[in-house]
C-alpha cells in the first residue's frame, strides 16, 4: 500500500474487554465509541471473559483475544484490569501481539502506555470524611483481588486514612473479594456471625460489592445508615438509584476509555504521548454514609467525554454575565447566550452523557460562582432562581431519558423473548439463519455475521491454536439482505471475508465467541445498533444453543428413523418380537382396541406391581391410568387410531398397590392385512430419565441462592417424588423436607408444586428453547 493510500485509509481501533454488558464495561466501550465518532475511526470490540475464570465455561471464551491479532486492527485499547482479574496480572498474553500499538486501562504495564485512576487518593478522601464528619471509628473493608492495580490502590488509601487518624486496622475486618455482588453479600454474612462485634461502617472497593452488602444487610434486618453505613467506589449508574443512594467515588470510566483512545490515535499518528496518565476520582457523598441530601461532590476535578466540569461551569457563568451586561430586563434572557448554553447541555445529555452527579455538581458550581461574584447585585435572588430552574430543567430531562430508557429496555426484552423462541423452534441450520435475518431488524441490528471454524475446537487456554480456516455461515446486512454462499471459506485471521466488511463508511462491530459447554464453534459478529448492551451476549448464547439443537435434531431424526425400522422389522414376526421384548428393560404392552391387555412383558408387569402369573386378558389399561390423566390419554389414543404418530407423552400410572408414578409412553398401531388389530405401547419410567433431562443448570440454583440440601430437594421434586419419598431418599424427617420445600417456594415466590414446576419449565424454555428440552428427553431415551 502506498503512503497516500495508507494516510487516506480510515483507521480501525480494537478493544479487548471481558464483557460488554457490565455496568463498568458498558461505560468503557461507550467512552471509546464517543471518541471514534468524533475522530471518524472504526471500532471493533473483542468481548471475552476474565483469564483463568473458574465460572462455568468462561475460560473457553478467551480465545477471542487471539482473534484480535487480525490485520483489520491498527491498534488496541485493553481493559487490562478486568481481563486479568484472576490471573496474569502483568498481561503476558499481550506479548504475542508483537509490535501492534496498544494502551492499557487501569493497570500499568511496561510494554505500553497506561491510563489510570487515582483511586488511592479518592479512597483516602472518602474514609477521612467518614471519620471526620460522621465520627466513625469501627471499620470493615471489602477489598478487590490482590495484584489488581485498582484494588491495591484503594486498599492503600483506606489503610493510610485509618493510620492518619490513629485508628487500628483489624485484619478480621478485611474481606478479600473479587469485585462481584456476591462477594459483598458474603462479607456481611461472615461478619454477622458475631453480631455483638459487627462493624459500624462497611467500606467496599467497588459499587457491585457495596450493593451486595446492602442486599445482605437488608436481609439481616439492619438499617443503612442508621445501623451500618456502606460506601462503594466507581459511581456506576445503579449507585444513585440504591435505597439509600450510595456514597461512592466517581470513577470517570467513560473518560478513562476516551482518553485511552486519544493516546492510541496519537501513537498511530506518530505524536509523543505520556507513558502514564492519571485521572482523578471525585468523591460523592450520599445517604448511605449518613449525609443528608442527594449528592455532594468533594472535588471539582470532574470530566465527562473529554469535557472539564470547571470549563462547563465557567462557560455557563460567562454566558449569564454576558446577558446581564447587555440586557436590562430579566425576561429578555429568553433569547440569550445563557439559554443557548442550557440547550447545549440538553444536546450533550442526548449524546449519552447522563451522569446525574455531574449535572447536579454543575448547577451547584454555577450557583457558587454567582454568589461569589454577584454578592451585591440587585438581581442576585432572581438570577439564582433562574439557575435553579435551569437545574430542574436538566434533572427533568434526565428523568425523561430514564423513563424512555426503561420503556426501551422493556420493549427490547419483549422482542428478545420472541426472537429466542424463534431460535428454539428452528429445526435446521438454514431455518435458524432465516429466522435470524427476519428478526434482527426489529431490534435495530443493521448487519450481522456468523462464522464457523472448519472444525470445532476446545480452547482450554490461550496456548491452543485456533483453526486457521473459517466458513461464513450467515451474512445479513441492510438495506438489503446480503446472503453469501454457504461454502465461502476464508482465513480466520481476517475476521471476515474482505468483501463483507462495510465499505465506504465508519462502522462499530462487536465480536463475540460462539462457545458451548464443551467447545468453540466460531464467532458472532454484529454491527452496533441495539440500545440494550446485554442483548449482544444473550443473542450469542442463544445462537450457540440453537446451533446445538439443530445438530442434535438432525441426529435425533436419523436415530428415530432407525428405531422405527427396527420396530417394523421385529413386528413382522410377532412371536419372535414377543420373545425378545419380554426381557427388555423398556415397558412393552399390547392391548386390543378396547384397551384390554393382550401381552405385557416382564418390565411392564413389574412396573404395575403385577405378579408374573397374573391373568393378562382380565386387565384393562384405563384401570392403571391416573384419573386426572385419562382425558389427555384418550385424546392421544384417538390421534394414534387416526394414523398420527405422536411424540412421547408423559402419563401417570397407578400401580396395583395404589402408588402413583410417571412414565413416558408412545403408542403405535398393530396391523395385519391392512386391518387394525390392536395398539402397542412402549414406555419408560420417567423418574430416572427426568433426573438427567429436566435438572436445571447451576445458574438456576445460584439465582435463588439455594443451599446444597435445597438443591437435592429440588432435583427430587422435579423427578416427581412425593414428600415422604424425598425424606426416605435423603434420610431426613418429612418435617425437615417440608421446611426445605417452604424455603424453596418462598425464594422463588411460588405457592405450590405446580407453580414451581411451571417456573422451572419456563426457565428451561427461555434459556435453551423447547427444542433443546425435547431433545434432552429423546436422547436419554435412546441411550437407555
Amino acid at each position: 500500500m502506498s503512503n497516500s493510500e495508507q494516510s487516506s485509509k480510515r483507521r480501525t481501533i480494537g478493544m479487548l474487554i471481558n464483557q460488554i454488558d457490565g455496568s463498568y464495561q458498558a461505560q468503557l466501550w461507550k467512552g471509546l465509541q464517543k471518541l471514534a465518532q468524533e475522530r471518524d475511526v472504526n471500532l471493533i470490540y473483542f468481548a471475552g471473559k476474565s483469564l483463568e475464570s473458574e465460572i462455568g465455561n468462561e475460560r473457553y471464551h478467551n480465545f477471542i483475544y487471539k482473534i484480535a491479532k487480525t490485520p483489520q486492527v491498527d491498534g488496541l485499547v485493553v481493559s487490562t484490569s478486568t481481563i486479568t482479574l484472576f490471573a496474569d496480572r502483568d498481561a503476558t498474553f499481550l506479548d504475542t501481539f508483537g509490535e501492534i500499538p496498544m494502551v492499557s486501562l487501569s493497570q500499568p504495564l511496561d510494554r505500553c502506555p497506561s491510563v489510570l485512576i487515582n483511586g488511592k487518593t479518592a479512597m483516602k478522601t472518602l474514609v477521612s470524611h467518614l471519620i471526620e464528619v460522621h465520627g466513625y471509628k469501627d471499620f470493615a473493608f471489602v477489598r478487590g483481588p490482590f495484584g489488581v492495580a485498582d484494588a491495591d490502590g484503594r486498599f492503600q488509601g483506606y489503610m493510610e486514612a485509618l493510620a492518619d487518624h490513629g485508628l487500628t486496622v483489624r485484619q478480621d475486618r478485611i474481606f478479600w473479594g473479587d469485585f462481584s455482588f456476591e462477594a459483598g453479600r458474603q462479607a456481611v454474612y461472615e461478619w454477622s456471625r458475631s453480631r455483638q462485634n459487627f462493624p459500624r461502617v462497611v467500606v467496599c472497593s467497588n459499587d457491585e460489592m457495596a450493593m451486595g452488602a446492602l442486599s445482605a444487610l437488608k436481609e439481616l434486618g439492619l438499617q443503612v445508615p442508621e445501623d451500618v453505613s456502606v460506601t462503594g467506589f466507581d459511581d456506576i449508574e445503579q449507585a444513585h438509584h440504591q435505597r439509600p443512594p450510595l456514597t461512592t467515588a466517581h470513577q470517570p470510566i467513560f473518560d478513562l476509555a476516551y482518553r485511552a483512545g486519544e493516546i492510541l490515535l496519537d501513537i498511530l499518528e506518530g505524536n509523543p504521548v505520556n507513558f502514564r496518565t492519571s485521572l482523578e476520582a471525585p468523591v460523592i457523598f450520599r445517604r448511605s454514609c449518613g449525609c443528608e441530601g442527594e449528592s455532594y461532590l468533594s472535588s471539582g476535578k470532574f470530566t465527562l467525554g473529554g469535557v472539564s466540569f470547571d470549563d462547563l461551569a465557567t462557560k455557563g457563568f460567562q454566558a449569564l454575565t454576558q446577558d446581564l451586561d447587555q440586557q436590562t430586563s430579566l425576561t429578555a434572557l429568553k433569547n440569550s447566550a445563557y439559554l443557548k448554553f442550557v440547550e447545549s447541555l440538553r444536546l450533550r445529555m442526548d449524546e449519552g452523557a447522563e451522569d446525574i452527579a455531574f449535572w447536579m455538581a454543575l448547577v451547584n458550581k454555577l450557583e457558587e460562582y454567582i454568589i461569589q461574584t454577584l454578592n451585591n447585585h440587585e438581581k442576585l435572588d432572581a438570577i439564582k432562581d433562574y439557575v435553579n430552574r435551569t437545574g430542574r430543567l436538566v434533572f427533568e430531562h434526565l428523568a425523561d431519558k430514564g423513563n424512555d430508557k426503561f420503556v426501551e429496555l422493556s420493549e427490547v426484552f419483549w422482542k428478545l423473548r420472541r426472537i429466542i423462541a424463534h431460535f428454539g423452534s428452528s429445526k435446521t441450520m438454514r431455518q435458524l439463519f432465516d429466522n435470524i435475518r427476519a428478526s434482527f431488524p426489529s431490534i435495530g441490528i443493521q448487519s450481522a455475521y456468523i462464522t464457523l471454524f472448519e472444525k470445532p475446537f476446545i480452547p482450554i487456554n490461550l496456548l491452543e491454536e485456533i483453526p486457521t480456516t473459517s466458513q461464513l455461515a450467515m451474512a445479513f446486512s441492510l438495506p438489503r439482505h446480503t446472503i453469501i454462499p454457504a461454502q465461502t471459506f476464508f482465513s480466520t485471521s481476517d475476521l471476515l471475508p474482505p468483501a463483507v466488511l462495510p465499505q465506504g463508511r465508519r462502522y462499530t462491530l462487536f465480536v463475540l465467541p460462539l462457545v458451548s459447554e464443551t467447545h468453540a464453534d466460531g464467532l458472532f459478529i454484529v454491527e452496533e445498533g441495539i440500545s440494550v448492551e446485554i442483548a449482544y451476549g444473550m443473542l450469542a448464547e442463544q445462537i450457540v444453543n440453537a446451533l446445538e439443537n439443530t445438530r442434535r435434531l438432525d441426529q435425533l431424526e436419523v436415530a428415530e428413523h432407525k428405531l422405527i425400522q427396527v420396530v417394523d422389522e421385529l413386528s413382522k414376526s410377532e412371536e419372535r418380537y414377543r420373545e425378545m421384548a419380554y426381557l427388555l428393560p423398556t415397558i412393552i404392552l399390547e392391548t386390543d382396541l378396547t384397551l384390554k391387555f393382550v401381552y405385557a412383558n416382564q418390565a411392564c408387569l413389574s412396573l404395575f406391581g403385577l405378579p408374573p402369573e397374573v391373568e393378562i386378558p382380565q386387565l384393562h389399561l384405563l384401570d392403571f391410568i391416573h384419573p386426572d390423566d385419562r382425558p389427555r390419554f384418550s385424546a392421544s389414543l384417538s390421534r394414534v387410531v387416526l394414523g398420527e404418530l405422536p411424540d412421547l407423552n408423559e402419563v401417570r400410572l397407578v400401580r396395583l398397590d395404589g402408588q402413583s408414578l410417571s412414565v413416558l409412553s408412545r403408542a403405535s398401531l398393530i396391523q395385519k392385512d391392512n386391518r387394525i388389530e390392536g395398539i402397542r405401547w412402549s414406555a419408560l419410567d420417567a423418574k430416572p430419565l427426568l433426573a438427567s433431562a429436566v435438572k436445571p443448570d447451576p445458574e438456576f440454583y445460584e439465582r435463588y441462592h439455594f443451599s446444597k440440601r435445597e438443591r437435592d430437594v429440588v432435583e427430587l421434586i422435579l423427578q416427581g417424588y412425593k414428600l415422604r419419598e424425598v425424606a426416605d431418599i435423603l434420610y431426613v424427617s418429612p418435617k425437615t423436607v417440608k421446611a426445605h420445600i417452604t424455603s424453596i417456594y418462598s425464594r422463588t415466590n411460588v405457592r405450590n408444586r405446580e407453580e414451581f414446576l411451571s417456573l422451572v419449565k419456563n426457565y428451561l424454555a427461555v434459556r435453551y428453547g423447547h427444542a433443546a428440552f425435547r431433545f434432552s428427553l429423546f436422547s436419554q431415551l435412546l441411550r437407555d
